[in-house]
Parts: C-alpha cells; sequence; structure tokens
C-alpha cells in the first residue's frame, strides 16, 4: 500500500513539473519562441533596412555572418544573381548581393575572391547590419578576412540604397572600398557606381 501511495506521489509530481515547461506562468515574461498569451510556438521575424522580413539574421545582429548557413540556405548562382531562396516548409530567405559585377565595383583585390557565400554575407549584412556596426566573416578556402560597415542611406527614385565600407584582410594587408548598394528587387541588392 505504501509502495502504491509513494507511485502515486511520484506521477502526480513529475505531471506538475512537465506541465511548467510547458507553458510558462502568467507572471513570467515570454520567451524565445514562445507567445505568452497562448503558450504556442510563434515565428519570429528580423525586419531588414529595406523593410523586408527574414526568418534567421546568421549572426548579423551579434557582428559576424555564418558562412556554412548562408551557404546551406543559398544553394548557387542563377542567371547571374545569387539563389536567395530554398523552396522549403521554412521558406527560408536571405538577402544576397549581385554577383556579375562585385569585383569590378569594389575593386579587384577585395571583389576576386568573393564567392556566393561571401556575397550572401555582404547582401544580408546590408540588409540587417545596424550603421556604423562592423559584420565580420572568414572566407576558410581563401583565408579572406571581410569586414563590413553598413552607412546610412536613404531612398533614390523609390529605390531602398545604403552605402557601406568593405575592408578585406588578405595575407595582413587591408584594403578597403566604399561603395553603394540598391535593392533591386525584395532580397537583392546592387552595387551602383559613384
Amino acid at each position: 500500500m505504501r509502495t502504491l501511495l509513494l507511485a502515486c506521489l511520484l506521477s502526480f509530481a513529475l505531471g506538475l513539473v512537465s506541465t511548467a515547461y510547458a507553458k510558462p506562468p502568467p507572471w513570467a515574461p515570454a520567451h524565445g519562441w514562445r507567445n505568452k498569451n497562448n503558450g504556442e510556438a510563434r515565428e519570429r521575424y528580423y525586419v531588414g533596412y529595406s523593410g523586408s522580413q527574414y526568418a534567421r539574421d546568421f549572426g548579423i545582429e551579434q557582428g559576424s555572418c555564418n558562412r556554412e548557413e548562408i551557404g546551406s540556405v543559398i544553394g548557387g548562382v542563377v542567371g547571374g544573381v545569387v539563389g536567395n531562396r530554398v523552396a522549403d516548409r521554412e521558406d527560408r530567405v536571405v538577402a544576397t548581393i549581385l554577383g556579375a559585377a562585385v569585383g569590378a565595383l569594389i575593386g579587384a583585390k577585395v571583389g576576386r575572391d568573393l564567392d556566393a557565400r561571401d556575397r550572401g554575407c555582404l547582401g544580408h549584412a546590408l540588409e540587417l547590419g545596424a550603421s556604423g556596426k562592423k559584420v565580420s566573416w572568414t572566407n576558410d578556402e581563401t583565408g579572406v578576412l571581410y569586414e563590413l560597415v553598413p552607412g546610412s542611406g536613404d531612398r533614390r527614385n523609390g529605390v531602398v540604397c545604403r552605402n557601406f565600407v568593405l575592408n578585406s584582410i588578405i595575407d595582413g594587408r587591408r584594403y578597403s572600398k566604399r561603395a553603394t548598394a540598391c535593392q533591386k528587387q525584395s532580397h537583392v541588392w546592387e552595387l551602383k557606381s559613384r
């Protein structure tokens, strides 16, 4: 009888503990992906500079860019534009920058080694990066360290544009280039000549 009573109390106590983890108490603020009103998971979106919404920031808000994660999302190059959408149920999106003119407009030394992942980091940093806050990443294949410092921006004929400084450190030498990019279409930035 005593064993049965202990087993019942233990079951009841475990039931209370699992309930506490499932839903935050009404007096505590909701954290993470929980909605305080109903305890269900909800999406968090990062609103970009152009007003576009993104499900992930890939480390941009913390001052870095995760090239590997961006690479798994963008996939490859399609018609001169880095692919920015993966067709899956999450509908993940990354801001990108047109690839064809990047090297010419930001300089051969800086632009020569940019690959699709770097262009994804560049576009996403333009979209989500705070003005004046450096976003950095390293291309492990080439060894180049990139630092993008987004500046302020404006609207030109109804198009969102943003200036920036892109630094690259190659074999201990620092190269720097100022440029401006404008949003060509949703989630796609294009470099503009000055």
